[in-house]
């Protein structure tokens, strides 16, 4: 017999060992899974927001939970003029002028214990194509909601936009982010500063991004992370530490676990958001191909032979999702 492991084997053994070391932190967190919500959001119309480099356009904010009858309930969050109006973005001329449009990138929930969630939007205009921050707190009043935006400043340049981002555990202030040029490769690793609203120059210390990546989510241990990359093969699971460090680079070692599936069938297109509950559990928003229809899947993580595997919970119309309390 053979002493070499497979990639795929090699995936499947590093996931049951982080699964089993994420269930061995969950003890006591089941009472806060019955407080969670499930967040998702969708872009409003933008064509009436004329000043997209100060305004950030509308959302429809959608509450619901994780089981299949559980309703929906939207809110709508009217376009927010931006707190920093008087930071400029650098302008740079196209080569030729598309219309106007706008896109939600990125959604995740601050580990400050507030619940805050931070949406990330990118807007193209003639001249600028600014990224900018919602942050929505107090969310569960709806005569209480607190809704600040502010644009994005520092990248290295002014075509780059944030396609994902997850608190950083070392610092609440602080995103990693993973940013692309208009939505697509190359992709590099940054920091967002929530205190200043900037991109740091300075690069995390992860190995070079080959692939799309995207879906970045915090463990409820507070120290893994997970996420998907898109290559040759389609969308896959991979997950890293933080702490986990190559002795030879000092860069942080990224475990690609297994290829996102549909039953037996291989995912075609990467998922939309991934995140977990407090319970460990990691859930998906991925799109039905044949139905052409969003919806919330949980995703495989405890069997290491179904390891990445999508079961549907119900259809949701939304962009991207996050859980929180």
């Amino acid at each position: 017999m053979s002493n070499k492991i497979k990639r795929r084997q090699f995936g499947q053994l590093a996931a049951g060992s982080l699964t089993a070391t994420l269930l061995a932190d969950l003890s006591g967190k089941v009472l806060a899974q019955n407080q969670e919500r499930v967040w998702g959001v969708s872009l409003l119309n933008s064509s009436e927001v004329e000043d997209l480099e100060n305004i950030a356009p509308g959302l429809e904010l959608v509450e619901t939970n994780v089981n299949p009858g559980g309703i929906p309930l939207p809110t709508t969050i009217p376009p927010q003029a931006v707190e920093n109006i008087g930071d400029r973005l650098p302008s740079r001329p196209q080569a030729f002028f598309l219309p106007p449009y706008s896109r939600v990138t990125a959604i995740t929930t601050l580990t400050d214990g507030t619940g805050t969630l931070v949406i990330a939007t990118y807007s193209q205009t003639k001249n600028k194509h600014p990224n900018k921050l919602v942050l929505i707190s107090d969310k569960k009043n709806k005569d209480k909601i607190k809704v600040k935006a502010k644009k994005i400043k520092d990248f290295d340049n002014p075509h780059q936009t944030i396609e994902s981002f997850v608190s950083y555990p070392d610092d609440p202030n602080l995103l990693l982010c993973i940013v692309g040029h208009k939505g697509v490769p190359p992709f590099i690793w940054k920091f967002l500063n929530l205190r200043n609203n900037k991109i740091l120059p300075d690069l995390p210390p992860f190995p070079p991004i080959n692939h799309r990546m995207a879906n970045l989510c915090l463990a409820p241990n507070g120290r893994d992370i997970f996420a998907t990359e898109t290559g040759p093969e389609g969308p896959i699971l991979i997950s890293f530490n933080l702490q986990n460090k190559s002795q030879i680079t000092g860069k942080v070692i990224i475990n690609r676990l297994n290829p996102l599936s549909f039953d037996s069938e291989p995912a075609v297109n990467d998922a939309l958001s991934l995140t977990f509950s407090a319970n460990g559990k990691l859930y998906a928003l991925a799109t039905d191909t044949q139905e052409n229809s969003n919806g919330l899947y949980e995703v495989e993580l405890r069997t290491p032979n179904n390891l990445g595997r999508l079961r549907e919970i119900k259809k949701l119309k939304v962009e991207k999702l996050t859980i929180s309390t």
